[in-house]
């Protein structure tokens, strides 16, 4: 199992971390230098400071979000923030909480705020919190039948209340009005509880002797230890998902069962089995978009569980014999059932979804027959040629060609992208650009705009009046990805100075809040910024083949559905989160190793090889069973992922955007994709990040909602 671990590099305020809680795309660290927040998935945070927001002290052990609402339970009292975790009201046993010093844990449903603590069990109504009612709460303790004072984590269902005690696991079936205390007498490995969780009938609970089961509701309990695998019999916290259960172990690492606990597999720095975990002392654990994110004394861990084999993406290859121009393949664009594919002998098209071609040549008015890139809107198609850019305005019938007389910046066309009325066109001698359908040109290059990367423009893309450059080195410019803002007057250049992987970059792909750029260094991600120019410059993170690309070298870069996809001199490879990468080649059905280009419409890829067109139309939340095959395209999905890497980034800047902007036709809105192992995705709607009761809330655990 392989980790990212975050530290105070990404933003935390201290590196010493006790609990993680993801709610929609947002995830909350509590550390013990204050909560750091994080609108990116945690790949950046910003801390929250308690002389700057209200809290009285650094020292955060748990925190609950429910959208705006955030609770944290810290070392002095209750703090709960209504804007999102920018400021807090505080509440203590001025307030009726049972203890000043040490408040462990928190939950709030849509009635009741709950806060474990060293003094006690105190519940308060959201109603009196909200009307400034003098002394909200009221809290229980032994003399109220709680198996002891001290309190380290709860659990609530309806009116059953259950309350993970120092003195035993203490359960109310009625809000709090009475109690009954299970400890070992009833099979608890050990009396002092610091966590439970109840899925179904099933409790668990997390005791300093081992993890302790029942099937009964919590009459009687089955033991688990580090003879059936856990790391440590000391446990933190457990986190529950159907048969899946995770543990977080005193100084044991992560402990993992896929049988509802009977068995355990531990991963853990110490035995070398848990690559890139901050420390094996962890104390929060949750599962977000199929990733576990653990809370550590060294950084909050973000994983690939590793629990999932590598999906299995057969292609099928289509040739000259399905009537391509040329098996030669250099791009694809696809449209539902349309298919237009850019060969070295002509623009390939196809309206059954690539089982079979009919080819454009120079007879029907093409510039030149080697297509070198392509791109469609509606029945307008444009092809760059290496004799110019050529349009269609009838699906292909004929054409019309622009070149260098035309205006153009070269005849050889690198790659065309056209949005919002305006073309753009990446050549060897710059970025051309028409606002008339080609009529006349603006040539953006090095010679007439400071900071262009290069007039070797690889590839382009467009977003408003957001224009991206892929540039190469040219031998006199040093290339990299050429930005502007105002729609392609000015450029600002980002190199490997600022974390691109390489400043090669051959390809270009946009989602909603993130930028994807193929390098011959890696596959690059930038953070979208929220406002322009004042978030700039953007920060990077890469992949390369230690994450599992099969190499460094690459073409191309897509995503949709739930993948990004990247074409590469050694294949294809497929990722849910960029985490773990999965390598496909010759023998999972490609035409060649060696792949120009991909484009990914829905659940199906296409790649762009030097030996045919490879398509594989079962990308999706199960790929394990996808086979080729049928001509109809499947429909659905859901926006693109938001991945992370495994790589150092550089500084987050003080200014950093409390929240990304959602636009566009793949914007994922409140439901966001991750997962680590880069197999199965599971669709999460409104994370809670903890346990699910039967309500559909969730503490003390994992996500919710699914």
């Amino acid at each position: 199992m392989s980790f990212i671990n975050r530290d105070e590099s990404e933003g935390l305020p201290n590196p010493q971390t006790r609990d993680v809680f993801v709610d929609g795309d947002k995830v909350y660290v509590a550390t013990d230098g204050g909560l750091a927040i994080s609108d990116y998935l945690g790949l950046f945070y910003v801390p929250s400071y308690a002389s700057s927001n209200g809290l009285t002290t650094d020292s955060i052990w748990s925190v609950y979000a429910d959208g705006p609402d955030v609770y944290v339970a810290t070392g002095e009292n209750l703090g709960i923030s209504t804007d999102g975790g920018q400021t807090f009201s505080t509440y203590g046993q001025g307030e009726g909480l049972g203890n000043n010093s040490d408040v462990y844990d928190v939950y709030a449903d849509n009635q009741k705020v709950y806060a474990a603590s060293a003094g006690g069990l105190s519940i308060a109504w959201k109603s009196d919190i909200d009307a400034g009612t003098p002394m909200p709460f009221t809290t229980l303790n032994s003399t109220d039948g709680l198996g002891a004072n001290r309190v380290r984590g709860l659990f609530v269902t309806g009116s059953t209340i259950y309350a993970a005690t120092q003195g035993g696991l203490s359960i109310s079936t009625d809000g709090g009005a009475n109690w009954v205390n299970r400890t070992t007498v009833d099979g608890l490995g050990d009396n002092y509880v610091y966590d439970v969780v109840v899925e179904g009938a099933t409790v668990y609970a997390a005791t300093v002797g081992g993890l302790s089961i029942s099937t009964d509701g919590g009459a009687n309990f089955t033991n688990r230890t580090t003879a059936n695998g856990l790391g440590d019999n000391f446990i933190h916290e457990v986190n529950v998902d159907g048969s899946t259960v995770i543990t977080a172990n005193d100084d044991g690492g992560i402990s993992v069962s896929s049988n509802g606990g009977t068995s355990f597999t531990t991963y853990s720095t110490t035995l070398g089995t848990a690559v890139g975990l901050g420390s094996d002392d962890v104390w929060g654990v949750t599962v977000a978009f199929g990733s576990i994110y653990a809370a550590t004394m060294d950084g909050v861990s973000i994983s690939g569980p590793g629990m999932l084999s590598r999906p299995n993406l057969e292609f099928v290859n289509r040739t000259t014999s399905e009537g391509l121009g040329s098996s030669q393949v250099y791009d694809v664009f696809a449209d539902g059932l349309d298919v237009y594919v850019a060969t070295t002998g002509g623009v390939s098209i196809s309206h059954d979804g690539g089982d079979t071609f009919a080819n454009r040549t120079t007879a029907d008015g093409l510039g030149d027959n080697f297509i070198s890139a392509i791109f469609a809107v509606g029945s307008t198609i444009y092809a760059g040629t290496s004799g110019g850019l050529s349009i269609s305005t009838d699906g292909g019938g004929t054409w019309q060609n622009f070149d260098s007389t035309d205006g153009l910046a070269d005849d050889y066309v690198n790659d065309v992208f056209v949005e919002g009325g305006k073309i753009y066109v990446a050549t060897d001698n710059g970025l051309s650009i028409s606002t008339n359908g080609g009529s006349t040109w603006a040539t953006r290059n090095t010679s007439n705009t400071p900071n262009f990367g290069s007039d070797s423009v690889k590839g382009v893309s467009a977003e408003g009046q957001f224009v991206f450059a892929a540039t190469v080195s040219d031998g006199t410019s040093t290339g990299g990805f050429s930005f502007s803002y105002d729609g392609g007057s000015a450029f600002t250049n980002f190199t490997t100075i600022d974390g691109l992987g390489s400043n090669a970059v051959t390809g270009i792909f946009l989602s909603s809040m993130f930028w994807l750029f193929s390098t011959d260094g890696g596959l690059s991600l930038g953070v979208k910024p929220s406002t322009y120019p004042d978030d700039f410059p953007p920060w990077f993170q890469y992949a390369n083949s230690e994450d599992g690309l099969g190499c460094d070298t690459l073409h191309g870069v897509h995503a949709s559905n739930d993948y990004y996809v990247v074409a590469s001199t050694c294949g294809v490879s497929v990722s849910e989160n960029m985490f773990q990468f999965y390598d496909y080649d010759t023998t999972d059905g490609l035409g060649s190793d060696q792949v120009y280009n991909v484009f990914v419409d829905g659940t199906t890829i296409y790649a762009a090889t030097s030996a045919g067109l490879s398509i594989n139309r079962n990308l999706q939340s199960n790929p394990s069973t996808s086979t080729p095959g049928s001509t109809t395209i499947p429909t659905g999905g859901v926006p693109n992922p938001t991945p992370t890497t495994n790589t150092p980034n550089p500084s987050v800047p003080s200014n950093l955007p409390p929240t990304l902007p959602v636009t566009g036709s793949d914007s994922p809105g409140p439901y966001y994709w991750l997962i680590l192992t880069g197999s199965v995705l599971v669709l999460v709607s409104r994370l809670r990040s903890r346990t699910r009761g039967v309500s559909g809330d969730r503490i003390d655990a994992l996500p919710s909602e699914n």
